[in-house]
């Protein structure tokens, strides 16, 4: 008996997707999205690849220290994946806003470093969670090219005679 229940649940639902009308709102759905929302697919696919490696990295180190704790997992996971969620849509929905008679956007420009600068941040963190698990000094030497912190992000020329 349950059998013929979730046999016909499922059929129902297939039934559902054959409807034209649903193809047609899934597609408008679909085609707003891409059109003024969000269009970087393939971005969007590498970085949930990279964030979900960055996800296993981070657990399993967590694992095998004895610090994994399901809440801290499940709220750090979540603030992470709203706050990227959020910041990159938003992005994304800015580089579609024109002004009328205007096909200028400006902030399409910013396009390549933004979104390389959230690639760049979790690929330092995978980095980072593995020298902490396993000190190899070649990650190290990697970590101090990113992290070198310089005390006047502008040096000046030391044959300048000028004095701030």
């Amino acid at each position: 008996m349950k059998i013929q229940l979730i046999a016909g649940y499922f059929l129902s639902i297939y039934e559902d997707f054959r409807n034209p009308k649903l193809w047609a709102i899934l597609s408008a759905i679909g085609l707003f999205i891409t059109q003024y929302i969000f269009s970087q697919w393939a971005f969007a696919i590498g970085f949930f690849i990279i964030l979900i490696c960055d996800t296993i990295s981070g657990s399993f180190v967590a694992i095998r220290t004895g610090e994994f704790q399901g809440k801290i997992f499940r709220e750090k996971l979540m603030d992470k994946s709203v706050a990227y969620f959020t910041i990159i849509v938003a992005f994304s929905a800015g580089t579609k806003v024109t002004l009328q008679d205007s096909n200028i956007n400006l902030i399409q420009y910013l396009n390549v470093p933004f979104y390389s600068l959230f690639i760049a941040v979790e690929l330092r963190s995978i980095a980072n969670t593995w020298y902490g698990f396993k000190k190899w000094s070649w990650l190290k030497d990697l970590l101090d090219i990113f992290s070198r912190k310089k005390d006047n992000p502008f040096p000046q020329d030391p044959n300048s005679n000028s004095q701030s």
